[in-house]
């Protein structure tokens, strides 16, 4: 007699750990600002200047409470396909998104700031991953 195996994503641990690069990148951001470390890339390497750092700063925490609560609150048994859809769909775009900034930066077709900023992007691979993880785990 074989038994069930137990096959479920464990979404509430992805999207916990996503969270916590995320509030990472906050945090070591901040110390940057006010601590010059030769550990870590210069401050002005993590802020594009797209964006005053206050305003950023604010954006990021709004954010960062949403994807805690989001991690938190991810629906265990309940499905919402069509909610997982547009998740999983806005995911993607954001993927896309972040793979064109990350090439026309790598290669120096813009002179944009909001190109150069390599550091910023990855933490945003980690954004769309939450929100592929969030979207598969409301899709059921």
């Amino acid at each position: 007699m074989v038994k069930n195996l137990k096959t479920s994503v464990p979404y509430r641990t992805l999207l916990g750990l996503l969270t916590a690069i995320f509030a990472l990148r906050i945090v070591l951001q901040f110390w940057l600002r006010h601590h010059a470390t030769d550990l870590l890339p210069s401050f002005e390497l993590w802020h594009s200047e797209t964006v005053p750092y206050r305003i950023l700063l604010a954006a990021q925490l709004v954010t960062l409470a949403a994807m805690a609560t989001g991690a938190y609150a991810a629906p265990r048994r309940m499905a919402r396909p069509k909610i997982g859809r547009v998740l999983t769909g806005l995911g993607w775009v954001y993927i896309c998104i972040m793979m064109f900034r990350l090439i026309v930066g790598a290669f120096g077709l813009s002179q944009h700031p909001w190109f150069d900023a390599a550091v910023p992007t990855v933490f945003h691979f980690a954004l769309a991953a939450y929100v592929l993880v969030l979207g598969s785990a409301v899709r059921g």
